[in-house]
């Protein structure tokens, strides 16, 4: 299980957007910039599910799939939590 620690995200209304607008053929991504080299990197990901996380008021627990390459393509199940306070989280990659 490999993890990368999302340094900037969306907003709570791009969360919202996100989950709520179209339909799983026509997905609205958002994006995370996460640490993977010394200048980051963004990821488009397709949110699945949300769940706040007990006790948070702007933590949040998500599901759903991260694009492996900057340049689109393969898609890869992805869990993690992330806070819209801070715009700060962790992706973690379920490589099964």
């Amino acid at each position: 299980m490999g993890q990368l620690k999302i340094v900037d995200g969306p907003t709570k209304q791009e969360l919202k957007d996100a989950l709520f607008e179209g339909d799983y053929l026509h997905r609205q991504p958002v994006q995370f910039t996460v640490y993977d080299s010394p200048q980051g990197s963004r990821r488009k990901c397709f949110i699945d599910s949300v769940e706040r996380q007990i006790g948070g008021n702007e933590e949040w627990q998500f599901a759903g799939e991260v694009e492996i390459s900057k340049h689109g393509g393969s898609l890869c199940k992805v869990k993690g939590v992330f806070s819209t306070a801070t715009r700060q989280g962790l992706l973690i990659f379920d490589l099964e």
